[in-house]
């Protein structure tokens, strides 16, 4: 599930009524089990593919965020405080939102699910 495409946000599917519709043909329940195998293979595939697309997105915004990290400190890049094998920080969002690329026109909220906390950054250009 993605937070980027709703989809799971509130830990619900959201093809299950479609399914369930499709394979009972409606309120008669003549829908066929070739039927159910077929439409719960087009979702699983649809999953995958979304999972796919999600993870494309997450390392372009890692990328660009951490792009605008090494142009504030280019000594992180050569000591590997940002790189590929480094997990991002939500602190290295300030330096994103502070630039004049597209990020700095958004705003992001991070949820910590352990402590229940939310931090908000708000990018330069955001609202103007």
């Amino acid at each position: 599930a993605s937070y980027l495409s709703g989809s799971g946000a509130f830990n619900a599917d959201p093809t299950e009524g479609y399914f369930r519709n499709a394979t009972t043909n409606g309120e008669g329940g003549n829908g066929t089990n070739a039927t159910a195998k077929s439409i719960e293979m087009s979702i699983l595939m649809l999953r995958d593919e979304e999972m796919k697309v999600t993870q494309k997105l997450a390392l372009q915004l890692k990328r660009a965020i951490e792009a605008a990290v090494v142009l504030v400190h280019p000594d992180w890049a050569s000591t590997g405080a940002v790189g590929e094998e480094i997990q991002a920080f939500s602190d290295f969002l300030v330096y994103a939102l502070d630039s004049d690329s597209v990020l700095g026109h958004w705003a992001v909220a991070v949820f910590d699910e352990a402590s229940g906390f939310v931090d908000v950054y708000r990018g330069r250009h955001y609202g103007k």
